[in-house]
């Protein structure tokens, strides 16, 4: 049995506490907690999928970059032998 202690105002106290809890939505249904998760893991799925996508996308602009800064090298060095070279032609 349980004493009553725990429960204030007995059955009628426990009733009143879960009308109380269902009134301001601290107690709902299990199968509208169910629709929540499935809706929450669909948006979890999307946002992975987005992530995915946007880190290949950093991957494949930062070999884009690295292979622009090896064609500036490149350029540097033939726009600076082009005053030696025209030095050592005269």
């Amino acid at each position: 049995m349980i004493a009553p202690f725990l429960v204030p105002g007995g059955a009628a106290g426990l009733l009143g506490a879960v009308a109380w809890l269902v009134y301001t939505g601290r107690l709902i249904p299990k199968s509208v907690v169910d629709q929540m998760l499935s809706v929450k893991n669909d948006e979890l799925s999307n946002l992975r999928a987005g992530y995915n996508a946007e880190k290949e996308r950093n991957q494949l602009l930062t070999e884009q970059v690295g292979e622009l800064m090896e064609l500036s090298r490149v350029t540097v060095g033939i726009v600076r032998a082009i005053p030696k070279a025209k030095d050592a032609a005269a």
